[in-house]
């Protein structure tokens, strides 16, 4: 019945830090925007179809910050790259708030970092060993 993920969606507080990010610091290509009236809809590219979509609201709404132990949220996606110290580097250079430094993960195959995009949302970036 599912045949796979179309989109990841972030509600933004400020869409210029998150464009930049996304787009300057992560290498994510832009590929839309969409006016829905009370806010917009701004799309880029992951892979094969999938997207991550930013909703910027037009209003102001309420803020949340759940902590990376709270129960019931969803906590992060996970973002492969071919270079994870590449991305620590650009991460580091434009105050990036990193949760984890880059550490290799045995178990799981692969280096890893955590990191927290503008919206306070938490990326894990993870490089496969195979």
């Amino acid at each position: 019945m599912i045949i796979g993920i179309d989109h990841f969606t972030i509600n933004v507080v400020n869409l210029e830090k998150s464009i930049y990010f996304y787009e300057k610091i992560l290498g994510l290509k832009q590929l839309n925007i969409i006016n829905m009236g009370d806010h917009e809809l701004i799309y880029f590219h992951l892979q094969e179809g999938c997207k991550l979509e930013l909703i910027h609201y037009f209003y102001e709404t309420d803020l949340c910050h759940p902590k990376e132990n709270t129960q019931g949220i969803y906590r992060h996606m996970a973002l492969k790259t071919d270079d994870v110290m590449e991305v620590y580097k650009k991460c580091t250079e434009n105050d990036i708030l990193i949760r984890l430094h880059p550490i290799v993960m045995d178990k799981l195959l692969c280096k890893g970092m955590l990191i927290e995009d503008p919206n306070g949302v938490e990326i894990e970036i993870v490089q496969k060993f195979v």
